[in-house]
């Protein structure tokens, strides 16, 4: 093969990442086009091509509950989970309506998006063992949703940033809040909620506070890829 048709073809599969990395379309389209550059480098024996998908860029990835059994009173209030974790780690959480089906993304650089997400990934694991233990022993019709109301609070007091950053006057540009404000025209939601127990949101709030992350990135099992 000339240096002109490895050219060609390397550029070929840049745009096949590309495609494979536009955040509009379905995660199997994705794959597809993952699996068709894949092929192409395979068949022309072309052993690295940058994935623009992993570039340094601002990116969007939807929320995937991992293995997480998502129950009516805690999709109410997860936004509330996941705002305060990604905050703290240096991204933003954006609701996305479509066809009536809401859904969370998480928006920033896809290293701090990786950990995000198994940080959400392991608190939320430890939240619903707790639930699972309190809800056999009280199967109050208000324990679900105060006790998650709760774990929302304790999470936000748990990974709660410093209010006023050092050095006064210093003035931040950020990029991942600039691609932010570009997606929702700054606009944020507010979640509802009815009738609360105490005794059960107190519960779900020291649960809340007392998390922790426990297991290292990039185990054994993950090898470090967090995103698939």
């Amino acid at each position: 093969m000339t240096q002109e048709e490895r050219t060609r073809i390397t550029e070929k599969i840049r745009k096949v990442l590309a495609l494979a990395s536009d955040p509009s379309i379905t995660e199997g389209e994705q794959n597809n086009y993952r699996r068709r550059a894949r092929i192409l480098m395979e068949t022309f024996c072309i052993a690295h091509i940058e994935d623009p998908s992993t570039s340094e860029g601002v990116i969007e990835v939807k929320f995937q509950p991992n293995g997480i059994l998502i129950t009516r009173s805690l999709f109410e209030v997860l936004p509330l989970v996941l705002e305060p974790i990604a905050r703290y780690l240096g991204c933003f959480t954006i609701i996305r309506r479509k066809d009536d089906i809401r859904f969370e993304e998480f928006v920033g650089y896809r290293p701090n998006i990786e950990i995000v997400q198994y940080t959400v990934d392991v608190v939320l694991r430890q939240g619903s063992k707790e639930y699972r233990s309190l809800y056999r022993s009280n199967r109050s019709i208000t324990l679900g949703d105060s006790y998650w109301l709760g774990f929302a609070a304790g999470i936000r007091d748990k990974f709660k940033l410093d209010s006023e950053p050092e050095g006064k006057g210093l003035v931040i540009y950020n990029k991942v809040k600039e691609h932010l404000d570009r997606i929702t025209g700054g606009k944020t939601a507010k979640i509802g909620y009815g009738m609360v127990n105490a005794d059960h949101y107190k519960s779900g709030k020291t649960v809340g506070e007392n998390v922790v992350v426990h297991t290292g990135i990039g185990t054994s099992s993950n090898k470090g890829n967090l995103l698939k």
